[in-house]
C-alpha cells in the first residue's frame, strides 16, 4: 500500500541544481522550457521549485484530505539551486535518490497527469542511469588511486625491508585483521584480509604457537593473544539434573535464569584464567533457584577455548593466533615464509610503518673493534630509518 509525505526543501533544491547544471553545459532537461523553466535563470528556478512543492503538497492532499499536508511539515518551501553538499558536488546518486523521493511521494490523485512530473518521471531513468555509470567510474578511480598509493609504499618500503631483515631470516611473523565477508543465506564464507603488522623475524620456517605468542606480545592489538593468554569464559550452570514442567535439565547445562550476573547479558570472555576468577569472585554465588517446589543450586563454570588454531588441511587456514573463528571479525597472527609470495604486502608494510620488532636478534659480531663499531653505526641508523619511516 503506498503512502505519501511532504519531501524536504533539500530534496527539491537537490534536483533544482541538476537542472542548472545541465543547462549550464548546454543539456537543458527536455520538455522543461517549453513549460516554461530555464536552468539558466535564477528566477525559473525558484519558480520551478515552488512548481515541485506544490505538486507534492497536491499528492499528498489527494491522499489523505484537504489540508493534511500540513500535518507533515510547515507549507514554508525556501527554493535554493544547490550545486554543492559539505563543499563538494552532490552525486549523481544522490540527486537520483532525491528525484526518485521526490517523484513517487508524488504520484496520488492527479498529480501524475501533471505536465510538470511527466517531464521529470522521462527524466528519471536517464539520472539513474547517470548514476549508476558515475558510480562505477568513481569505484574505478577509486581502486586506481589505492593501486597508486600501495605501489608508492612498495617502492618506499623495499629497501628499508632489505636492509631491516636478517641474513639468517626464513620467515616472518605478521598480524593482520579479518573482516568479516560471510553470507550464509548464499553459502558464501570468505574474510577481507586487512594491513599486514610486522611482528617478527624466525630462522625456521616451523608453525610454533609460542613463538607466535611472543610476537603478537608486541603489538597492542594483538596483545591478548600473547603468552598465556586464551579465551576464559566465566558463566553460570546447573549444579544438578532436574525436571520442571516436563523438561529435562542437566547439571552443567548454562543457566537460563542469572542473566543479571553477566554484563550485557551474555557470559563474560576474559583472556586469562586470572581474570575470570576475579569475576566470578566480584560478582557472588548465583542463587538456588525453585522449579515444581525442588531448590535447585547453580554454580559458577569456567570454559577455556584456545586461541590457537590448527587447520593443516583441505580448505583450512594454516596455524594461526585468533581469538575467534575461522570467519569472523579479529586480529590473526601468523607465519610468512620469506619468499616472492607475499613479498610487495611485506614492502608495504615497511613503507607504512608498520613494523613492531622490539630487539632485533642479531647474528655473530664481528671480534675487530672497527668492525664493530662500525656494525654499531649501521644498526643505529637502521633503527633511526625505522622510526622515522624515511627510505
Amino acid at each position: 500500500m503506498m503512502s505519501a509525505f511532504v519531501v524536504e526543501d533539500h530534496t527539491i533544491n537537490l534536483i533544482l541544481g541538476y537542472v542548472a547544471w545541465r543547462a549550464q553545459v548546454g543539456r537543458h532537461v527536455p520538455g522543461l522550457r517549453s513549460l516554461g523553466y530555464d536552468g539558466t535563470r535564477p528566477a525559473d528556478m525558484e519558480r520551478l521549485g515552488n512548481a515541485m512543492f506544490a505538486l507534492n503538497v497536491a499528492a499528498v492532499e489527494a491522499r489523505y484530505g484537504t489540508g493534511e499536508a500540513r500535518t507533515f511539515r510547515p507549507l514554508d518551501y525556501q527554493p535554493e539551486t544547490i550545486l554543492a553538499v559539505d563543499g563538494k558536488p552532490p552525486t549523481l546518486e544522490q540527486i537520483s535518490d532525491a528525484l526518485g523521493s521526490w517523484h513517487y511521494q508524488c504520484a496520488e490523485g492527479t498529480v501524475p497527469d501533471e505536465p510538470l512530473w511527466q517531464t521529470f518521471s522521462a527524466l528519471k531513468p536517464v539520472l539513474e542511469a547517470e548514476a549508476e555509470a558515475e558510480v562505477v567510474s568513481r569505484a574505478k578511480t577509486d581502486r586506481e588511486a589505492a593501486e597508486l598509493r600501495r605501489q608508492a609504499l612498495v617502492a618506499k618500503g623495499k629497501p628499508l625491508f632489505e636492509t631491516a631483515v636478517p641474513p639468517w631470516a626464513k620467515a616472518v611473523i605478521i598480524a593482520h585483521q579479518e573482516i568479516d565477508k560471510c553470507d550464509s543465506q548464499s553459502d558464501y564464507y570468505a574474510t577481507a584480509d586487512g594491513d599486514w603488522h610486522i611482528l617478527g623475524w624466525s630462522k625456521h620456517t616451523r608453525d610454533l604457537f609460542s613463538e607466535m605468542r611472543k610476537a603478537a606480545a608486541r603489538f597492542e592489538p594483538t596483545a591478548h593473544l600473547g603468552p598465556g593468554k586464551d579465551r576464559w569464559t566465566s558463566r553460570v550452570v546447573v549444579g544438578r539434573d532436574f525436571q520442571d514442567n516436563g523438561a529435562y535439565y542437566g547439571a552443567g547445562q548454562p543457566s537460563h535464569w542469572h542473566g543479571e550476573l553477566y554484563p550485557n547479558g551474555r557470559a563474560p570472555e576474559f583472556p586469562t584464567e586470572a581474570e575470570a576468577r576475579a569475576y566470578i569472585r566480584q560478582a557472588g554465588e548465583p542463587a538456588p533457584v525453585i522449579f515444581s517446589g525442588q531448590t535447585t543450586p547453580f554454580r559458577w563454570e569456567i570454559d577455556r577455548h584456545s586461541i590457537e588454531h590448527r587447520e593443516k588441511y583441505s580448505m583450512g587456514a594454516g596455524y594461526y593466533l585468533k581469538a575467534s573463528g575461522t570467519y569472523s571479525t579479529g586480529w590473526k597472527v601468523e607465519k610468512e615464509t620469506l619468499g616472492a609470495y607475499g613479498i610487495e604486502r611485506l614492502y608495504e608494510a615497511f613503507g607504512a610503518g608498520r613494523v613492531h620488532l622490539g630487539q632485533p636478534r642479531q647474528a655473530a659480531m664481528p671480534t675487530d673493534q672497527t668492525a664493530i663499531r662500525a656494525e654499531i653505526a649501521r644498526l643505529t641508523a637502521e633503527n633511526a630509518r625505522l622510526r622515522g619511516g624515511t627510505s
